[in-house]
């Protein structure tokens, strides 16, 4: 694993947010000679794992008015290692987590971030006992109120048994696609915080539009090169590659510039927004030099009463498939043996009804189901071959993963004849 430092912009981005989440939590301090908060940690760091993975920043306290940085001492910090984590968590969890520690200094106050990886496709369990802290056996998770505990609810486990299922398929395709290619299967990468950041500015620009509350809800996706090369195009060249990786979905442009937008030239890359419950609602994305590209919208059922509380199983179709185009015709003009990390997000769809589109598209599958999930994240690493050749079975794991949150109780294949017989249509090119 290559190391690398955590850039203060970074823990900035992680402290700014002030609120703790499934992939965020924040802790005082800890002291690593008391062998019970070592193992509350290890609870935490399994937990993340089990999730999806995230970041826990020591040395922000818990104020009246949320949370406060207050930085760690010299003392604390320098009992805390990567290796020390390590050891100690992979006595307990199976199988083992290599969780990274970073230490930063930020104006005048030193923290230190433990970075958890998602387990890449068997949840870690809990082998062995610690006052009742740990428990073998026990299957722990970040829960909605943002907490580490074992597993508990129907839905919970559901939704680890959805993740099993999402990862081993997309270890499937890139074991097929590396065969193919002549290649061995690669590591997660380390420079995966990198991009993270990234993501985060991205989710900060979208909070600058000032979404109504009522179109907060949104379809979102995100793709980056596996590992941090710098610059994979020059910036000055982002506008023309652009233009030719663009593709069209149902007659519409992706990615979308509709009248009233801004474009803005921004560090390394180019930023889009438009605002405005027209239409589509709300849209922006960010392309940058280093290969990352965000695009997020704003649900487009929220804008019409008849549709309001449902996503329209066509729209999440064709968003889905629009932008896996434009990340093949991306590779396909730039140089990259590796490939690229794909992130596929719902968001603000707990208890919404899938339903068939009906604007004229006709159905592409019978019935109404719910979502028991606030947010649905499905992610795969993808080749150019892989998308050349096996196009309709990546589209197949993002959307059935999305139908199975839904309740949906279909079978994978009729969804893949479904998915063959939209796509034949035309109404995507």
């Amino acid at each position: 694993m290559k190391v690398r430092k955590f850039s203060e912009e970074e823990l900035s981005n992680l402290l700014e947010r002030g609120a703790e989440s499934k992939a965020l939590d924040y802790k005082k301090d800890i002291d690593w000679d008391d062998k019970k908060q070592r193992a509350e940690l290890t609870r935490d760091i399994l937990a993340f794992a089990n999730t999806e993975g995230g970041y826990i920043v020591i040395g922000v306290s818990d104020a009246e008015a949320g949370f406060e940085p207050a930085g760690l001492s010299g003392d604390t910090l320098g009992k805390l290692d990567t290796t020390r984590i390590n050891e100690f968590v992979n006595n307990y969890a199976d199988p083992p987590i290599n969780a990274v520690l970073f230490k930063v200094a930020f104006k005048g106050k030193h923290y230190a971030i433990v970075y958890v990886p998602p387990f890449a496709v068997i949840p870690h369990v809990l082998k062995r006992d610690y006052d009742n802290i740990l428990r073998p056996g026990d299957l722990l998770v970040r829960t909605d109120d943002n907490n580490s505990a074992r597993i508990q609810r129907a839905e919970d486990m559901h939704a680890l048994i959805n993740r099993c299922i999402a990862k081993r398929r997309a270890e499937i395709l890139r074991g097929v696609s590396r065969t193919l290619e002549g290649r061995m299967p690669a590591e997660r990468s380390a420079d995966q915080p990198i991009y993270e950041t990234e993501h985060l500015k991205s989710g900060r620009s979208w909070g600058e539009m000032n979404v109504p509350a009522e179109f907060s809800a949104f379809r979102e996706a995100w793709f980056h090169p596996v590992d941090f090369i710098g610059e994979l195009v020059r910036p000055r060249k982002l506008p023309g590659l652009l233009d030719e990786c663009q593709t069209k979905y149902h007659g519409r442009r992706f990615p979308y510039e509709g009248r009233g937008a801004d474009r803005y030239q921004i560090t390394g890359g180019i930023e889009y927004k438009r605002a405005g419950p027209v239409g589509h609602g709300y849209e922006y994305w960010r392309f940058l030099s280093n290969g990352f590209f965000n695009c997020r919208e704003s649900l487009w059922e929220d804008t019409d009463p008849r549709f309001e509380g449902t996503v329209g199983i066509a729209s999440l179709l064709e968003f889905a498939c629009a932008t896996l185009l434009f990340l093949g015709k991306l590779m396909e003009r730039t140089s990259n043996e590796d490939g690229f990390i794909y992130n596929f997000r719902l968001g603000g769809c707990k208890n919404r009804s899938l339903k068939v589109d009906l604007q004229g598209r006709g159905p592409l599958l019978p019935g109404e189901y719910v979502c028991r999930e606030d947010e649905i994240h499905v992610t795969g690493r993808y080749s150019k071959q892989l998308l050349t050749d096996q196009f309709e079975d990546c589209l197949v794991s993002i959307v059935d993963e999305c139908f199975r949150l839904f309740n949906w109780s279909g079978n994978e294949e009729q969804l893949r004849k479904d998915i063959a017989g939209y796509l034949a249509q035309g109404r995507i090119v």
